[in-house]
Protein backbone atom coordinates (compact mmCIF):
# COMPACT_ATOMS: atom_id res chain seq x y z
CA UNK A 1 0.00 0.00 0.00
CA UNK A 2 2.77 2.43 0.94
CA UNK A 3 4.77 1.38 -2.13
CA UNK A 4 1.93 2.63 -4.30
CA UNK A 5 2.01 6.11 -2.73
CA UNK A 6 5.80 6.10 -2.87
CA UNK A 7 5.71 5.35 -6.60
CA UNK A 8 3.14 8.14 -7.14
CA UNK A 9 5.38 10.57 -5.25
CA UNK A 10 8.38 9.48 -7.34
CA UNK A 11 6.38 9.99 -10.54
CA UNK A 12 5.35 13.49 -9.50
CA UNK A 13 8.96 14.29 -8.59
CA UNK A 14 10.12 13.00 -11.96
CA UNK A 15 7.62 15.18 -13.83
CA UNK A 16 8.58 18.27 -11.81
CA UNK A 17 12.30 17.65 -12.42
CA UNK A 18 11.61 17.18 -16.14
CA UNK A 19 9.74 20.48 -16.39
CA UNK A 20 12.44 22.35 -14.46
CA UNK A 21 15.18 20.85 -16.66
CA UNK A 22 13.27 21.76 -19.83
CA UNK A 23 12.87 25.36 -18.68
CA UNK A 24 16.57 25.58 -17.78
CA UNK A 25 17.51 24.17 -21.18
CA UNK A 26 15.33 26.71 -23.01
CA UNK A 27 16.77 29.59 -20.98
CA UNK A 28 20.31 28.38 -21.65
CA UNK A 29 19.65 28.20 -25.39
CA UNK A 30 18.10 31.69 -25.38
CA UNK A 31 21.06 33.17 -23.51
CA UNK A 32 23.67 31.42 -25.68
CA UNK A 33 22.28 32.57 -29.04
CA UNK A 34 23.65 36.15 -28.72
CA UNK A 35 27.01 34.79 -27.56
CA UNK A 36 27.22 32.52 -30.59
CA UNK A 37 26.23 35.32 -32.96
CA UNK A 38 28.84 37.64 -31.45
CA UNK A 39 31.49 34.93 -31.84
CA UNK A 40 30.61 34.36 -35.49
CA UNK A 41 30.57 38.10 -36.19
CA UNK A 42 33.96 38.60 -34.56
CA UNK A 43 35.43 35.62 -36.40
CA UNK A 44 34.15 36.83 -39.77
CA UNK A 45 35.44 40.36 -39.08
CA UNK A 46 39.03 39.11 -39.10
CA UNK A 47 38.71 37.36 -42.45
CA UNK A 48 40.02 38.98 -45.62
CA UNK A 49 37.40 40.59 -47.86
CA UNK A 50 37.47 37.82 -50.47
CA UNK A 51 36.76 35.14 -47.83
CA UNK A 52 33.94 36.99 -46.05
CA UNK A 53 31.59 36.42 -48.95
CA UNK A 54 32.12 32.67 -48.98
CA UNK A 55 31.93 32.38 -45.18
CA UNK A 56 28.67 34.32 -45.00
CA UNK A 57 27.27 32.39 -47.97
CA UNK A 58 28.09 29.11 -46.18
CA UNK A 59 26.52 30.28 -42.91
CA UNK A 60 23.43 31.60 -44.69
CA UNK A 61 23.00 28.34 -46.59
CA UNK A 62 23.30 26.33 -43.38
CA UNK A 63 20.69 28.49 -41.68
CA UNK A 64 18.28 28.16 -44.61
CA UNK A 65 18.73 24.37 -44.72
CA UNK A 66 18.11 24.14 -40.97
CA UNK A 67 14.96 26.23 -41.29
CA UNK A 68 13.70 24.12 -44.16
CA UNK A 69 14.46 20.85 -42.34
CA UNK A 70 13.37 22.30 -39.00
CA UNK A 71 16.71 21.25 -37.49
CA UNK A 72 16.34 17.58 -38.35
Amino acid sequence: MFNFFDSIANLIGFVINFVISAIQMILTIITQIPVALAFIASAVAYLPAYLKTFALLFVGTCVIFNLINKGE
